[in-house]
């Protein structure tokens, strides 16, 4: 990350986005379905509430209802595990 001068800042569990977002908001939001202690569906929903801040939702849930929801509720995107980065 360094070298493309990117500022990434890594949140270990879903408590902690918001008070982190009531701080400052990044450019992009990536962010895992299933977070320890909040999950990304709620947070998507409370970060909608008052930002339209891009959310790529990245998980394992790969169901077409889980990928409904996750857009429903304000993803802009949704990304299911694994995935390859192109060479």
């Amino acid at each position: 990350m360094q070298a493309s001068d990117f500022k990434v800042d890594r949140l270990k569990s879903g408590e902690q986005v918001m008070p982190f977002l009531a701080e400052k908001m990044p450019d992009i939001i990536l962010m895992d379905v299933q977070l320890p202690k909040v999950d990304g569906v709620t947070l998507t929903r409370q970060i909608r509430q008052s930002s339209e801040v891009p959310i790529i939702m990245v998980t394992s849930k790969t169901d077409e209802v889980s990928r409904l929801l996750g857009l429903q509720t304000g993803g802009d995107d949704y990304v299911c595990k694994p995935f390859s980065a192109p060479s």
